[in-house]
């Protein structure tokens, strides 16, 4: 190899560290610029439920848990239901270091044979629900759907399923509060043998 060769291939490697250089740096960008839209829209969400009176918030999740029911009530109509629970999360911050949101995995869930749908997302008892700022549920390691506030979370909806699929829940919050959230998960939804 001649050194203009050698100088050709030099030249060429250099090219290609700065096309990753660019695109490495590009891609951070582009996280950074959605992580602060995703903040914008967490504190907007906020102060719209900072400016709900008790009542308020009180009906908007009583509301919220009828709409609940009388989906599980129809959904038991075509569907035998059985409930999955994540394992219970806890998170302590760390002395308000953490900044902004951060995000958190529930756990996996594999289908059972028989299942053909499931419905997220839904809990026992009750959930401080302004502590959470987006949920999203993939399947098989692809987001399938992203749900931010409690409006969009809180409406339960039909997901379809086969047997062998994989489940994750990820949750994000705040990270300078402490949080927690206990019997989170989803129900599986198999259908009826008619007789």
């Amino acid at each position: 190899m001649d050194i203009r060769e050698l100088a050709m291939l030099l030249l060429l490697l250099a090219l290609i560290a700065l096309f990753f250089l660019l695109r490495k740096k590009g891609d951070e960008k582009e996280r950074r610029r959605l992580k602060e839209e995703r903040e914008q829209r967490d504190r907007k969400r906020k102060e719209g439920f900072a400016a709900l009176s008790e009542e308020e918030r009180r009906m908007l999740y009583l509301n919220a848990m009828k709409e609940r029911s009388s989906f599980v009530l129809k959904a038991q109509e075509d569907y035998e239901t059985s409930f999955h629970s994540f394992p219970s999360f806890c998170y302590e911050a760390k002395n308000n270091i953490s900044e902004g949101l951060i995000s958190d995995s529930l756990g996996y869930f594999v289908i059972p044979a028989g299942v053909e749908r499931i419905a997220a997302f839904f809990f026992t008892g009750d959930l401080d629900y302004e502590d959470i700022s987006a949920m999203t549920i993939n399947i098989n390691g692809m987001v399938f759907r992203r749900f931010e506030g409690f409006s969009e979370y809180m409406c339960p909806h039909y997901y379809d399923v086969k047997s062998g699929d994989i489940i994750t829940i990820e949750i994000e919050f705040n990270a300078k509060k402490d949080f927690s959230i206990k019997d989170f998960g989803i129900l599986l939804l198999a259908r009826k043998e008619r007789k």
